[in-house]
């Protein structure tokens, strides 16, 4: 039984998996009532973590360590002219949530903290196939988006009239203005989020004729023909 107990322990750790604080994470703090927020960079290579931490817009260099499923990391802070020392520490048991103690030190005092990795969000280059509702009048559009970086470029068509697009991701959020071929009076404003179902919701607004309605947006299937 002993050798049985064994065997399956060494499986089980065998089949654990090597979980990495490498990725973008929101960082929520409470120590002694007050809580904190702040998003950390981090970079994990072997057992060495680094990266950096940034709160109120100051950025912090991070470093740390991994070891046995456990983390720590830490940076410097100041609190009306006191260097203080940020230190994190947790165990590795999620992919997306760290979680566990900090200590500011030289003070010694203790709280809690819970990060929430960032999922990054994909990119939108590709072809799409929008739906319209503007006023209760429907239409389609046939666009294909290139994004570098938060900058959205692109055409589009529809039945009666097409045009190129300009806008910019932020995170989950997409704004971009259609100039049709028809003129200014055919402009379009869509503002949306991007969905985990990978579709593209929200408002779109006729600034010439003061109206707006709703949009969907989803990628085009593998051979759907072109809008005609």
């Amino acid at each position: 039984m002993h050798f049985f107990l064994m065997t399956v322990a060494a499986a089980a750790i065998a089949a654990a998996p090597d979980r990495s604080v490498t990725g973008t994470w929101s960082l929520e703090t409470e120590v002694m009532g007050y809580t904190g927020s702040a998003v950390c960079a981090l970079m994990q290579e072997g057992n060495t973590v680094t990266g950096t931490c940034t709160s109120e817009g100051i950025n912090r260099p991070v470093t740390g360590e991994t070891a046995g499923g456990k983390f720590t990391f830490q940076h410097a802070s100041e609190y009306e002219g006191q260097v203080l020392t940020i230190v994190y520490s947790g165990t590795l048991d999620s992919d997306t949530v760290l979680a566990g103690s900090m200590t500011v030190r030289p003070f010694e005092v203790s709280g809690a903290f819970k990060a929430t990795k960032q999922q990054q969000a994909q990119s939108l280059t590709g072809r799409w196939l929008i739906h319209l509702n503007i006023i209760g009048r429907q239409g389609d559009q046939d666009c294909t988006f290139t994004q570098k970086d938060k900058e959205l470029t692109g055409t589009c068509k529809s039945y009666d009239a097409g045009g190129d697009i300009e806008g910019t991701v932020d995170g989950n959020k997409v704004k971009w203005l259609l100039k049709r071929d028809t003129g200014s009076t055919g402009n379009l404003n869509f503002s949306g989020t991007t969905s985990a179902d990978g579709t593209i919701k929200g408002t779109v607004d006729v600034p010439a004729y003061n109206v707006n309605g709703e949009f969907t947006a989803i990628r085009a299937p593998a051979g759907q023909p072109p809008l005609s």
